[in-house]
């Protein structure tokens, strides 16, 4: 599988909203709620393609003592992916961080914040989101009129 509990990029902004109830869009992100446990998603959006598409997933959950590595087991068997590398450069807060390359160009990562209280698990934005970004903003750079001196 290449989601987290439904999310993924690619979907549309508005299935993203649907999916769960209680998410706020704040600008290019969409802020969702999942639990009172402190449970979250976070998502990026694209800015140019019509519609916005979700670009990267990130999913914020309480360690609750579990260890990196016993996640990580989770994560190869769920998402049947193989050994992970560490992430280099780790992302700023985090105190350990695993990374898997897929097969889209994309790369997932598990790591555990620096008071290892919470964990997350990420989805980079595939390539084939990027070049669409791309396409669609250098369209948009195409529409303004040629400047007349």
């Amino acid at each position: 599988k290449r989601d987290i509990q439904g999310f993924k990029p690619g979907m549309t902004e508005s299935e993203a909203k649907q999916a769960l109830s209680g998410c706020e869009v704040s600008g290019h992100k969409v802020l969702c709620l999942v639990s009172s446990k402190g449970e979250r998603f976070e998502l990026s959006l694209t800015e140019h393609t019509r519609p916005r598409l979700v670009k990267e997933v990130t999913y914020v959950f309480p360690a609750g003592g579990a260890t990196l590595e016993t996640m990580a087991k989770n994560v190869m068997v769920q998402f049947g992916v193989g050994n992970s590398q560490q992430c280099l450069p780790p992302p700023q807060g985090t105190s350990e961080c695993s990374q898997w390359q897929l097969e889209d160009g994309s790369y997932m990562r598990l790591g555990v914040d620096a008071y290892r209280r919470n964990m997350f698990l990420y989805l980079s934005t595939p390539k084939w989101i990027g070049s669409l970004e791309e396409h669609a903003f250098e369209k948009e750079q195409g529409k303004i009129p040629p400047q007349k001196f």
